[in-house]
């Protein structure tokens, strides 16, 4: 559960990238983060057209990673899609690709997931993820490898009603914000695993 209590926005926001989030939600954060900063108008009513962002990354002067955001807001509907790859020596060393996809539909100013789903490959390994939500439970369609109990124990059932995903959650927040609401309120996420 992520439990934000007011902090000031520059302390969110280390928050957010330091927590146990998943390194594509940290990456829908600054995705997010830049359409906060693009002003709450962007935000106050359906964007004409997708918001789309890229970034590279550099390890000194080693391009290691590439990623893209494109948000959708429309009446009545939301869609987020993040993608990332290393590159150069990176990929060289650790392949790994990732796309990560959330919508479902937006309510008084509440995101309400509908589908999340993960694609994504490491090494020589694939993990995929897809969740339906059905009465604002999520369903797990597919998982990828299945939780074995050696890494990681499965989530109790009783835990995993009323959740939202990680991109869903991550927007909600830094819209919220951005419309001149504070940060506050508990937000209990599942990622499928």
């Amino acid at each position: 559960m992520y439990k934000c209590r007011h902090p000031p926005l520059d302390l969110l926001i280390v928050r957010l990238i330091l927590s146990a989030m998943s390194f594509r939600s940290r990456l829908a954060t600054l995705s997010i983060l830049t359409l906060f900063l693009l002003g709450k108008a962007a935000i106050a009513a359906p964007l004409p057209e997708p918001l789309k962002l890229s970034y590279d990354a550099y390890a000194g002067p080693f391009y290691v990673m590439s990623a893209t955001v494109e948000l959708v807001l429309e009446d009545g509907r939301y869609r987020i899609v993040t993608n990332g790859k290393t590159e150069g020596f990176a990929a060289w060393m650790f392949s790994w690709t990732n796309q990560t996809e959330s919508e479902g539909a937006r309510e008084n100013g509440i995101l309400i997931p509908a589908r999340h789903r993960v694609v994504s490959h490491w090494g020589d390994k694939d993990r995929r993820v897809r969740l339906r939500y059905e009465d604002k439970r999520p369903v797990v369609e597919e998982l990828l490898p299945r939780s074995d109990g050696a890494r990681r124990d499965s989530v109790p059932e009783n835990l995993v009603g009323n959740t939202i995903d990680p991109l869903t959650m991550t927007a909600s927040l830094m819209l919220g914000m951005a419309a001149g609401g504070a940060c506050q309120g508990d937000f209990r996420v599942f990622d499928g695993r």
